[in-house]
């Protein structure tokens, strides 16, 4: 039998309905539980980012890291990174007394000769003491599934021999420069808070130490003279490449 028309109309209709009602079940309800926060998950996930966040701040509080941390991939490490302290450390409370000058040399762990060719080029400590700089080295732990075997013992070595390196508690790779720079800042705030200037460099680069200091002292002129600021803040900027 044949439906009317009037009969075939209210079927359309109502199989719309039908349909709408599926929709909003599928994709509008859980788009207004994530909107307002109900679900359970969500919660969980933004509670657990905040505590990261906050450990960026206070690592003292937080438990030791252990290798089995750095197993999950790049990911894991961005958020453990900057979370733990440090593995070896320069002596505190005179590395950069009577220093105007620090600078801070990023290094890949295994590079070692690299270090050790700063050492005696520009790096020179007889040289840096000459004009009031002093040097430290900042690596990170090494990785057990690609560093050279017995590169952290050489490094121990070096630390000891040197007195010059600091190795962040994380691991040192391509994804973590960032977090190497933030640690190379944090230990030099408490550990050097004396010190007035602060260099970062890399060790496939050469530093002209006369040059630098040469230019720190016209740069301090200049913010008397022109901005007429006070012997303190003349000292308080940052000067770098600008890349557009």
């Amino acid at each position: 039998m044949m439906l009317s028309n009037a009969r075939y109309r209210k079927l359309v209709l109502l199989l719309s309905c039908v349909a709408a009602n599926v929709l909003v079940g599928l994709y509008a309800v859980p788009a207004l539980l994530a909107l307002t926060g109900l679900r359970g998950r969500d919660d969980v996930t933004d509670e657990a980012s905040r505590h990261v966040a906050t450990a960026v701040f206070d690592h003292a509080t937080l438990p030791p890291s252990s290798p089995g941390e750095y197993k999950s991939g790049h990911r894991a490490w961005k958020q453990d990174e900057i979370r733990y302290g440090y593995v070896l450390e320069p002596p505190e409370g005179h590395y950069c007394e009577g220093r105007t000058v620090l600078i801070a040399v990023c290094s890949a762990v295994e590079n070692i000769d690299r270090r050790n060719a700063i050492r005696s080029t520009w790096g020179n400590s007889t040289l840096l003491s000459a004009a009031g700089v002093r040097l430290v080295f900042v690596v990170a732990r090494t990785d057990p599934t690609r560093s050279p075997p017995g590169i952290q013992g050489r490094v121990v070595a070096e630390h000891r021999r040197q007195g010059d390196v600091i190795q962040a508690d994380f691991i040192d790779d391509y994804v973590n420069l960032t977090a190497k720079t933030v640690a190379a800042l944090r230990w030099i705030v408490r550990a050097c808070p004396e010190v007035r200037y602060v260099m970062k460099s890399d060790d496939d680069v050469y530093v002209n130490v006369a040059a630098l200091t040469g230019r720190l002292e016209d740069e301090h002129a200049t913010q008397i003279a022109v901005f007429n600021v006070d012997e303190r803040s003349a000292s308080s900027f940052i000067i770098g490449q600008v890349r557009n």
